[in-house]
């Protein structure tokens, strides 16, 4: 028959058997620290990280609103700098208008006061008093070289009674129309060329024509 073997341990059979001691606890105590310091620091960056997007995030956002707000800005001024080339584009139109309405009106003027003086050399002509006048001053003014006076043959008999000189009819002549010869050759002088100088003479101030400045 085998024999058992003698321990110092004399608690029964059924008893639960004590924990032997563990030499590993330290280990295992140094592997959690070091599991915690890893988890920390896995912390500490992942927060650095999303540190670091968010203001990444955040610089693009401004970048994107700041580019916005530039073209909002270049729009409003390229806007605003049509609305002044339109606004002096029409300031020059109506300043154009303005002169050219200004212009007409000098021209009318013109044309009012010619047709005026028309008027009223047609009604001393037609008393007869304008165009002796006329005649006399051309004749005095030529004096001995007037050599003959021609006018229309309506106007004959005003001019008969110019001493010492000969009048002629000459159909070619328009009534109020004279020509006075010389020895030098044949001058107009009628009513229609003191007429056109006339004409000629408002024209050229109307051409001439400064606006006085307020």
């Amino acid at each position: 028959m085998k024999r058992l073997a003698v321990t110092s341990d004399c608690r029964p059979w059924y008893a639960p058997a004590e924990p032997a001691s563990d030499d590993r606890a330290p280990a295992v105590a140094q592997e959690r620290l070091v599991l915690e310091d890893a988890r920390a620091k896995g912390y500490q960056e992942g927060l650095a990280r999303a540190h670091e997007e968010a203001a990444t995030l955040a610089q693009r956002e401004l970048e994107k609103v700041t580019a916005s707000l530039q073209a909002q800005a270049h729009a409003a001024h390229e806007a605003t700098e049509r609305v002044r080339v339109q606004m002096q584009t029409l300031i020059a139109g109506l300043a154009q208008v303005i002169e050219q309405q200004a212009q007409r009106s000098r021209e009318v003027a013109v044309e009012v006061a010619f047709h005026a003086v028309t008027h009223v050399v047609g009604a001393a002509y037609a008393k007869g008093a304008l165009l002796t006048e006329l005649c006399h001053r051309a004749v005095r003014d030529a004096g001995h070289e007037a050599v003959a006076l021609h006018v229309a043959e309506q106007d004959l008999s005003l001019c008969a009674n110019l001493a010492a000189l000969p009048v002629h009819c000459d159909l070619a002549l328009r009534p109020g129309q004279c020509i006075l010869e010389t020895r030098a050759g044949r001058t107009e002088f009628g009513l229609d060329v003191r007429l056109s100088a006339l004409q000629a003479a408002l024209l050229d101030g109307l051409s001439t024509y400064t606006p006085v400045a307020d």
